[in-house]
């Protein structure tokens, strides 16, 4: 298959939906629903349709398509994972391939397809591997974020506050992604450190976002904690949220 034979299929694979559109209606529907129906789907049809999801991945796409594929599969262990909503991990997807690729655009019909993949490898685990099987189907018994990356849509705090403003990312989102960001480091990304002063620092002095070491080292490096004083009253926090950071995400 060559370039433009796979640009066609990857664009006829969409639909002729846009990735907003895909996202809309997959909301409120569990992404454990979606595994659980390509599992019941034929053997020589679900390996025919992993393989194509695996043909239309660029060469570009390759490494970042087989290490997100390996870290989804890996998280999925957790029986929290199959609380996803499958909207919101379509956008999780549509982000991870981002991050991974950046500075390069992504293509949209390119995000589709990844989620397609992940969706299948998923659903052929199951169908081989017995303890897998019994954590996607141990899901109702179990509530709250997911673990790892997968509570959160992108590294970048930029972004994710601009999908927040678009309806892409959940305020709950949000707030997991800020979470995720001070307590594995992320925080302190070039392009996030930019928004530690104007929207971390209030949402952790109102008692939304915990603070970490990473939040102290970056307060010890600015003179900031000299901040924390005015910050601590969180009696305004609604207003001042709505007036001081929510202006960042338009």
């Amino acid at each position: 298959m060559d370039a433009s034979e796979r640009h066609a299929a990857r664009i006829a694979l969409t639909g002729g939906l846009s990735l907003g559109e895909m996202v809309d209606g997959l909301r409120g529907r569990r992404y454990q629903a979606l595994v659980l129906e390509m599992l019941r789907g034929t053997g020589p049809e679900h390996t025919a349709g992993i393989a194509l999801h695996r043909d239309l991945v660029t060469p570009e796409e390759s490494k970042a398509v087989d290490e997100i594929v390996a870290r989804v599969t890996d998280q999925a262990m957790d029986p929290r994972f199959w609380t996803a909503d499958a909207g919101d991990f379509l956008v999780t997807v549509w982000h991870e391939l981002c991050d991974a690729l950046s500075p390069s655009p992504v293509d949209e019909p390119g995000v589709y397809n990844l989620f397609g993949l992940i969706t299948g490898t998923l659903a052929d685990r199951a169908r081989t591997d017995r303890h897998f099987h019994r954590v996607l189907l141990s899901r109702s018994e179990h509530s709250g974020a997911l673990p790892g990356r997968w509570s959160a849509a992108t590294r970048a705090l930029g972004n994710a506050i601009r999908d927040c403003g678009t309806g892409r990312v959940s305020e709950r989102q949000l707030f997991a992604i800020f979470q995720e960001a001070l307590d594995n480091g992320d925080i302190l990304l070039e392009g996030n450190r930019y928004f530690i002063a104007p929207v971390i620092l209030p949402l952790v002095a109102a008692g939304v976002l915990r603070s970490t070491n990473h939040l102290r080292e970056f307060e010890g490096q600015t003179g900031m904690a000299a901040l924390r004083g005015p910050l601590q009253n969180p009696g305004s926090f609604g207003a001042r949220r709505r007036t001081r950071w929510w202006r960042l995400r338009k």
